[in-house]
């Protein structure tokens, strides 16, 4: 890790690309803790004027500090409980679906929100704080040379000041270590450069060099950077 930051300090400076919040603005939505989902249970949502329906992994389940149990999908820029992304993201919340029997459910597992319970009542600094990124999702952030930008896979996620964040090698010779003695940029730190995130069926398409992917994918620096 970068020995000058300190992902416990909070930062006023911080702020969404789409929302242009601070990160801590409203405390009833900070995340207090979390539980990875490793069973498969995806968001399904809608997006605007559109009647067809999309499903996308959840990263993982948190309590946040005003007691509510959602899940946390990883949403443009941040990542957001699967329930505020109506209000926020120009998309329409459904529900989760369980991936064995494909039943769609608006509660989180009750398994979850038992564990998330116990673990709200412990101290703060025995919660989970890194947990491994098993889903694919990748970042997109500014190179080195003017214009330029790099899809980094995303190897981890951290609990920083009530948000959670993507963390990226800061080079690809790390990748053989221990995720905790990895070089990592997390994504709200202002060396990272970081844009966008893109899950895993996105990244791969454009990793091929898809015309259409790769249309989009400058399509959107140019919106993001000017």
């Amino acid at each position: 890790m970068n020995p000058s930051y300190n992902p416990d300090k909070p930062d006023p400076n911080v702020t969404g690309i789409f929302s242009r919040q601070a990160i801590n603005e409203e405390p009833a939505q900070r995340i207090r803790c979390v539980s990875p989902e490793f069973t498969g249970i995806k968001m399904i949502y809608q997006c605007d004027e559109d009647t067809r329906y999309y499903a996308l992994p959840i990263l993982c389940w948190s309590m946040l500090e005003d007691g509510r149990v959602t899940g946390l999908v990883a949403w443009q820029d941040s990542v957001c409980p699967c329930d505020q992304v109506t209000l926020a993201y120009g998309g329409r919340w459904v529900g989760y679906q369980d991936c064995h029997s494909n039943a769609l459910q608006l509660e989180a597992p009750e398994s979850k929100r038992v564990e998330l319970l116990a673990m709200a009542q412990q101290p703060t600094k025995t919660h989970q704080r890194l947990f491994p990124e098993i889903i694919g999702t990748h970042a997109l952030i500014l190179a080195d040379n003017d214009g330029g930008y790099d899809l980094r896979p995303i190897v981890g996620w951290r609990l920083i000041d009530g948000a959670v964040i993507g963390l990226f090698h800061a080079n690809y010779e790390q990748r053989s270590k221990p995720l905790a003695e990895q070089q990592t940029f997390s994504a709200n730190q202002p060396e990272a450069r970081f844009l966008y995130y893109f899950h895993y069926a996105i990244a791969k398409r454009v990793h091929a060099k898809e015309p259409g992917a790769m249309a989009s994918m400058k399509d959107i620096v140019m919106r993001l950077i000017g």
